[in-house]
């Protein structure tokens, strides 16, 4: 491999290590639920 692919490897599995501890000590937020609205003439 070589070094640029190695140091993606890393930052990849640092960002995902860092993800899941803070998933893990904040869990997540809640979803809102959006409203979908369609103004068909254009207003």
């Amino acid at each position: 491999m070589e070094y640029k692919e190695i140091n993606l490897a890393r930052n990849m599995s640092f960002m995902i290590k860092a993800f899941a501890d803070a998933k893990e000590k904040y869990g997540l937020p809640e979803v809102e639920r959006g409203s979908f609205t369609s103004f068909g003439d254009g207003k």
